[in-house]
């Protein structure tokens, strides 16, 4: 293919090769991903997406040392489609954090309403490192408050479920308020506080 080794090609020039790379063959291709030129692994990853390869091996070119290379591993998974997308949720959930994905990873998420987003998401907001460009990817969804409240209901992503609801535009924050008013008699003491800190600070706003 005209350019493979010379510049990154557009994904419409590599779907529009398909026969080309389809004799090939995924392990023909695959090979590449090895190769020391990062221009070479950029382009053999979306070549693997287009003849159907393993979601393992894009999932792992997703934390090459190239930015290149990682966003053309998934432009690669968004080729490969719903299933394979959701199959690896959290590892893309994982890649918000990822200045050089950010975009074309929360567009990929976003494209798509399916129950193994959502709860990549909701355990997402475990960890408070990666809590920021969760909840931003979040709070675009229509689904977000149902987000919110299943991360809510974790200990473990509890606090930064708060967070989120303190960000929902104002016509979906009494959707969370029940849950909120009920959480001030938890047993667990945690809990309690942060959903009077949370109420505390909608009634504030």
């Amino acid at each position: 293919i005209a350019g493979f080794e010379e510049r990154v090609l557009g994904a419409e020039v590599l779907v529009a090769a398909k026969p080309v790379l389809d004799a090939v063959g995924a392990l023909g291709i695959a090979r590449h991903l090895a190769d020391a030129r990062p221009v070479v692994r950029a382009n053999a990853a979306v070549a693997f997406g287009v003849v159907g390869g393993e979601v393992s091996t894009l999932a792992a070119a997703l934390r090459d040392d190239a930015p290149e290379v990682r966003q053309a591993a998934a432009r690669g998974l968004d080729l490969l489609g719903d299933v394979a997308v959701a199959s690896i949720a959290p590892v893309l959930v994982r890649s918000l954090a990822d200045a050089a994905l950010r975009d074309q990873v929360a567009a990929m998420l976003g494209a798509r309403a399916m129950p193994a987003i959502d709860d990549a998401l909701v355990r997402g907001l475990d960890s408070d490192a990666l809590a920021a460009p969760v909840l931003a990817h979040v709070l675009t969804r229509t689904n977000a408050v149902e987000i919110l409240l299943d991360a809510f209901a974790r200990e473990t992503s509890r606090a930064n479920a708060a967070r989120g609801m303190l960000e929902l535009p104002k016509g979906k924050r009494s959707r969370v308020r029940p849950v909120l008013t009920t959480a001030r008699t938890s047993i667990s003491a945690s809990e309690r506080h942060i959903a009077l800190a949370t109420l505390h600070a909608l009634d504030g706003a």
